[in-house]
């Protein structure tokens, strides 16, 4: 699902101590951006270009990767998504990828 100007729904799936499962990501629909002064800002509904990205990719047909990606910054932690995650498709919850004992 590519929600125009607001964000990226993927079906995913994930591996949590060595259990596999399913689900869904959500990350960002907008392109990030560095202005002259090198601070990052949100410009430009990026859900279409990953669309079609996403298109060329399960066909196996060429695309220019520059043109689709164009996003400054590929980094979910630049600007995340109010709901970037990973939610599992069984339990509804949140899926939590980092390692036992990470820090916060």
């Amino acid at each position: 699902a590519y929600l125009y100007n607001d964000c990226v729904v993927n079906r995913c799936s994930y591996v949590v101590e060595g259990k596999v499962g399913d689900g869904y990501l959500t990350s960002r629909g907008k392109f990030v951006r560095y202005g002259l002064d090198r601070r990052p800002f949100l410009a430009g509904d990026s859900t279409v270009a990953s669309l079609l990205a996403a298109i060329h990719f399960s066909l196996e047909t060429p695309f220019n990767p520059d043109f689709s990606y164009f996003d400054q910054s590929m980094s979910s932690k630049v600007f995340p998504h109010d709901f970037n995650g990973i939610t599992d498709f069984d339990t509804g919850e949140e899926v939590d990828l980092r390692p036992p004992n990470a820090h916060v």
